[in-house]
This record gives C-alpha cells, sequence and structure tokens, in this order.
C-alpha cells in the first residue's frame, strides 16, 4: 500500500506504455496482461514466489504458453517480494531469488495478480448472522448463507472467481430465493479458459483431481494439434487436446485443450458433459472439414482403442511415421490409391485391346 500499483481493472486507465512492468503473479491475470504489454512494446518480468506459471493448468500445457511468452520476451522470475518503494516517480523493487540472491530493480509500473480477496469489512455481517472466514461469505451448496434468508453470489463466496460463474450463480440464487426451487452449485459443470496466446481451456476435474477421487482407474488419450489438418494450413501446430474418461466407461470426467482458439474447441466437451454423453458418443459428431473442432472429435475417438484395450489407429500411425514405414495416411485413402490404380490398369488394358481390334 506504501506505493502505486495497478490491479486488472485498473491497468486500463494507464495513458502511458510503461517501459517496465513488473507482475506480481504468473496465473491467469498475470499471464494474460503480461502477454498484452510484452507485444504493446514493454519490457515486462513476472514473479511469483515458486516460479510456476498457472499452477492450476495442466503442467504440458503451462509449459507451452511459457515458452511462448518467453519467445515473446516475457521474462519469468521465481522469486519474494521483500519491500517496493517509490524512486524518482519509479517504483524500487527489492527481491530474492528463489537461489537466494538480493535484487533491487526499478519498474514504471506494478501489476498486482496474485489473486483476490473479499471486500466484506465494515458490512455487520455478525449482525444478520451472516458467517465469513478470511476467504469470503460462508454458503452452503444452494449459495444460502447462515441466515436462510440471505443468500451470496459472485466472488465474494465462490471459488471458482469467473465472470461467466457470478452470472451463473446470481441467477441460482435467484431461482432459489425468489422461485422456490431447490438448485445446486455443485450440478454446475464449469469451464475455463486463459486468454493467452496460445489459450489455455479446462473443463472437469484435472489429472490430480482424478488420481485423487478414482487412483488408476480412469484413461487419458492426448491428441497433437500439429496432425490437424486446419492447424497446419492456418500455421497453429502447437498444442493439443487431453481427455480423461473412466476406465470402464467412457464417461468423460475432464479435459485440457491448449492452442489457438482452445476456449471454443471446449465447448463440444462441455456441453457432452452437461448432457451427460461419453467420450464414444463425440467421436461420431461429424465435424465439417476442415475445422479445428477435429482436435476434440478425434481425441475422443481415441477412447474406441482405449476401451477395448488396444491401441488407437491414430497413435499407430504416428508410430508408423516416426519409423518410416508408413506410406498412407489412413485406410480409406489407401483403398482409394488401390482402387485409382485399378481403374487405370483397366483404362489402360481396354486401350490395349481397342487397338488390336481396329
Amino acid at each position: 500500500k506504501s506505493v502505486p500499483y495497478r490491479t486488472n481493472a485498473t491497468i486500463f486507465n494507464l495513458t502511458e506504455l510503461p517501459k517496465k512492468l513488473a507482475v506480481i503473479g504468473a496465473g491467469p491475470i498475470g499471464c494474460e496482461l503480461g502477454q498484452a504489454f510484452v507485444r504493446f512494446g514493454s519490457q515486462v518480468k513476472i514473479f511469483s514466489r515458486r516460479g510456476i506459471v498457472m499452477s492450476k493448468e495442466d503442467p504440458e500445457a503451462a509449459a507451452i504458453v511459457k515458452q511462448q511468452m518467453e519467445k515473446e520476451g516475457v521474462e519469468f522470475i521465481a522469486a519474494t517480494t521483500e519491500k517496493c518503494e517509490v524512486r524518482d516517480s519509479k517504483i524500487l523493487m527489492t527481491y530474492k531469488t528463489k537461489e537466494g540472491k538480493v535484487v533491487e530493480e526499478l519498474f514504471d509500473e506494478l501489476l498486482l495478480s496474485a489473486g483476490r480477496v473479499p471486500n466484506i469489512e465494515g458490512l455487520n455481517l455478525e449482525a444478520a448472522g451472516v458467517q465469513y472466514t478470511q476467504r469470503g461469505v460462508t454458503v452452503n451448496d444452494h449459495l444460502q448463507t447462515s441466515n436462510p434468508d440471505i443468500y451470496a453470489t459472485g466472488d465474494v463466496c465462490l471459488k471458482e472467481q469467473f465472470t461467466h460463474m457470478s452470472g451463473t450463480s446470481a441467477v441460482l440464487v435467484t431461482d432459489n430465493a425468489l422461485k422456490g426451487m431447490n438448485r445446486k452449485y455443485s450440478d454446475f459443470v464449469i469451464p475455463r479458459v486463459t486468454f493467452t496466446e496460445p489459450e489455455v481451456a479446462h473443463v472437469g476435474l484435472t489429472e490430480p483431481e482424478i488420481k485423487n477421487k478414482f487412483g488408476e482407474e480412469y484413461y487419458m488419450f492426448k491428441r497433437p494439434f500439429k496432425i490437424v489438418d486446419r492447424n497446419i494450413t492456418d500455421g497453429y501446430k502447437e498444442g493439443f487436446c487431453k481427455m480423461f474418461t473412466m476406465k470402464k466407461t467412457d464417461e468423460i470426467l475432464g479435459c485440457t485443450i491448449v492452442g489457438h482458439g482452445a476456449g471454443e474447441m471446449l465447448g463440444i466437451v462441455t456441453t457432452a458433459m452437461v448432457g451427460k454423453l461419453g467420450a464414444l458418443t463425440v467421436a461420431k459428431i461429424i465435424c465439417p472439414y476442415p475445422t479445428m473442432h477435429e482436435n476434440v472429435k478425434f481425441t475422443a475417438a481415441g477412447f474406441r482403442g482405449k476401451l477395448k484395450n488396444m491401441k488407437p489407429y491414430y497413435e499407430r500411425k504416428l508410430k508408423a511415421e516416426r519409423e518410416g514405414t508408413t506410406t498412407y495416411a489412413n485406410p480409406a485413402m489407401k483403398l482409394s490409391i488401390i482402387a485409382f490404380c485399378g481403374l487405370a490398369v483397366a483404362a489402360a488394358t481396354y486401350r490395349f485391346f481397342a487397338k488390336k481390334t481396329k
């Protein structure tokens, strides 16, 4: 509080581009705005205590985003902030690196993106019988507080602090409080997207959560973007779609997509999970060719092999390509080539006998 700082709300009030920007926090907001400012032309350094980028996301997905951001000039530093002070209209930050080195560095602007805390001081919630903690107002699965006549919604009570969940939970509260419905927050299938380039999109459980809940009773299938024709054509070959299902059924437990347009593609998986449709049903979707939605369709199709305890076709194809033993892109193409060769032979034979007849 002793130095001026920006948040994700006030950063847009800037009237001049900062030459050097310090970002505290390597979560979604820090990465989104950090990448935006380095593209504007600022020198950007993002600080995090453990040096982990987007710690809640799939590590492979986060690594792809980090690599791209570093390529563009963003510097990630594992360090703790010791102090900040104003020095000649700039911000002097003293930080201690993970290796123990103490560094002093001047920045033009400071962006705080290390999380949100509820602004509930002075509301006198105790008088209303509403319980709360440092993390926010305490609610049950119906978003009802400890006072049954009072409900809460949005960031002040939700773990998922997203704009779309604030709106969705507000509808739930309206239905429960004013319409006498008994809707539950736990029934929601909640997607999220980090709007870096490439994007990271996720819905459902993460792999650590799946392991904690189901042990090893799940399957994972991952399809890289680099073998999808639309991604190849548009030049967005970096990324993948990773999906998880139960071992005994094709129930989708979670899905992570990283790459260009990941947030748009996630809608297919979210819809399937809301409708309680399995991966094998998603695999039946006919996607117009060529579109990026094929990333999701063919990732889901991979479970045809998993559930039958056999390698999916596309994995065999990739292995063959790596070993240099492949000739055809797929069985359909192989049949087409055989058919074409057969027609060519038939045509040549016809011409030969036609000449003989003449």
